[in-house]
């Protein structure tokens, strides 16, 4: 019992030292690692309205089960009109949902660039970008039950991911 406050307090002095010894957080480090940090996050302008979605994965099978593996479980709801938190955004945009167009990587630029994914292009605006025209690829439908996705389950969507009345805590709030 006589030795947990020494104990503690060398145990401390010890973690100190340790993270002294990290780095100094100046750039006189490698510059192109420098170059990337400051880029992380952007996306570029890049896009690329021929290119086709969604991608062909060799092998790839329909149906079966996914097991998403994580430290603490997905402790926040996977509901598309409320997903906030990073760990959840990426389940769900990886594995689960779609959209009308995506970014996607090229190794070119080594910049993201965005591409159309259910729609056919990059979707076409008017005069003061108020209001987007998409068209679906032909046969694109739910995974659920085979129908077709429609651009009425599309406005759907987008009207319920605004709805703060039913979705009080949602990420477009």
């Amino acid at each position: 019992m006589r030795f947990k406050s020494p104990l503690i307090a060398i145990s401390a002095v010890a973690v100190l030292a340790l993270s002294a010894c990290g780095g100094s957080g100046s750039s006189s480090g490698n510059a192109e690692q420098n170059q990337q940090n400051e880029n992380l996050g952007n996306t570029g302008n890049g896009q690329c309205a021929d290119c086709k979605g969604p991608v062909t994965i060799s092998g790839a099978q329909k149906g079966g089960m996914v097991t998403v593996l994580t430290n603490t479980g997905l402790t926040t709801t996977i509901d598309p009109s409320e997903i906030y938190y990073t760990d959840v955004v990426g389940v769900f945009s990886g594995l689960i949902g779609r959209s009308l167009t995506q970014y996607k990587y090229d190794p070119k630029t080594k910049n993201m660039i965005l591409v159309p994914d259910l729609a056919t292009d990059l979707g076409h605006h008017n005069d003061n970008y108020t209001k987007w025209t998409f068209t679906i690829r032909d046969g694109v439908k739910w995974g659920e039950n085979g129908q077709p996705v429609t651009a009425k389950d599309v406005a759907f969507v987008m009207l319920r991911c605004i709805d703060s009345a039913t979705f009080p805590t949602g990420a477009c709030q």
